[in-house]
């Protein structure tokens, strides 16, 4: 009998955690910006991941990912970026998030807050799921591939980044130059047919030797790339031990 009542205790438990869903959450970056995303806590003992989309999409391009990650116990959080879906500050006639508030790109602008939003990411999920930055992964995706190495290059090291079609240069971030100073692994991944990333990673990849670079991808930018088996190589590419 009692067998029967643990076995019972451990499936419920084991259900409840497959059966979360990421909820909607709000957090403030430096300057006072509310961020909106997607988030789920972690399981005992696992990693959160952090997720920044590309330009002119949103948080919800990343539920694939999130998904496979949330459903092996990972936490995630993936987010508007200022100007950006739900994290838009102002709106075109059709109901469209209108960029203008950011003005032009380039050094100096608001865009480059975006870069400190990342930090503010880092700091909710530590905050809430009370993890250390060794547990934290953070991956971009084409713009936000570009924001995150910027990130990374200006912070302590977190367990690894992930850039998703990364370029040499999208809306004035410019990655290359900060390669150096990123002192965590990195994973860069392009697909062949997507050429500007795809060059674009082989000149990160040499000015970061240390930098895994996967670029047998067929086809696709970003998100696009994400199969079933890419989730999953770059699901052990995080747990990995270094």
């Amino acid at each position: 009998m009692r067998q029967t009542i643990v076995a019972l205790a451990v499936f419920l438990v084991l259900s409840a955690s497959a059966a979360a869903e990421p909820v909607k959450v709000k957090f403030k970056s430096g300057d006072g910006t509310t961020l909106v995303g997607l988030y789920q806590k972690p399981a005992p003992g696992k990693g959160v991941a952090i997720m920044l989309h590309g330009l002119k999409s949103s948080k919800e391009e990343y539920k694939p990912l999130a998904d496979r990650l949330g459903a092996a116990g990972w936490g995630t959080l993936a987010y508007d970026a200022r100007g950006h879906g739900e994290s838009a500050v102002s709106r075109t006639p059709n109901g469209e998030a209108d960029y203008a508030s950011l003005g032009q790109p380039g050094p100096g602008s608001r865009w480059e807050r975006m870069i400190d939003d990342v930090g503010a990411a880092i700091k909710f999920v530590q905050d809430d799921a009370k993890v250390e930055r060794s547990s934290i992964v953070v991956v971009g995706a084409s713009m936000g591939a570009n924001v995150v190495a910027r990130y990374a290059a200006l912070a302590a090291p977190v367990k690894g980044i992930v850039l998703l079609s990364p370029g040499l240069d999208f809306v004035g971030f410019k990655p290359k130059p900060e390669m150096p100073k990123i002192h965590c692994p990195i994973l860069l991944i392009a697909a062949r047919a997507d050429v500007y990333s795809y060059q674009s990673c082989l000149e990160l990849k040499t000015a970061a030797p240390s930098s895994d670079l996967w670029n047998d991808v067929p086809n696709g930018h970003g998100v696009q790339m994400l199969d079933g088996g890419l989730i999953d190589r770059i699901k052990r590419w995080m747990e990995k031990e270094r």
